[in-house]
């Protein structure tokens, strides 16, 4: 045996119902979790748009730098990418079917920025 029985020695659960609970539980994270990057990614948004407002206006009046070729908000998602790869992978390994929520949220992080 495999995934969450085989590190925890065994269950007194029957597989489906340890199936269906950790599906249940999967899905219940996923959803919060995709709630939670949704609200992170408006926010960084709107920050890197009022930087990018305040620096055009400071434009005539300051010296321009070179542009940094990676924003904040690209690492970040880059972070977010990372962290919901490792969420799929590690429920896999459980034994956790991986179903449209997990898609949605991992497209979520995909997504180019605007």
């Amino acid at each position: 045996s495999s995934g969450i029985n085989a590190e925890y020695g065994g269950s007194c659960l029957p597989e489906a119902q340890r199936s269906e609970w950790s599906a249940r539980v999967a899905t219940a994270v996923i959803v919060r979790y995709h709630s939670a990057i949704s609200e992170i990614l408006i926010s960084l948004r709107k920050t890197e748009d009022s930087l990018a407002m305040l620096k055009r206006g400071r434009k005539n009046t300051t010296v321009t730098t070179a542009p940094s070729t990676t924003s904040d908000e690209d690492k970040i998602r880059c972070q977010l990418r990372l962290d919901v790869t490792a969420l799929g992978d590690k429920l896999a390994e459980m034994g956790v079917s991986l179903g449209d929520d997990y898609s949605n949220l991992l497209n979520l992080v995909s997504q180019t920025k605007r």
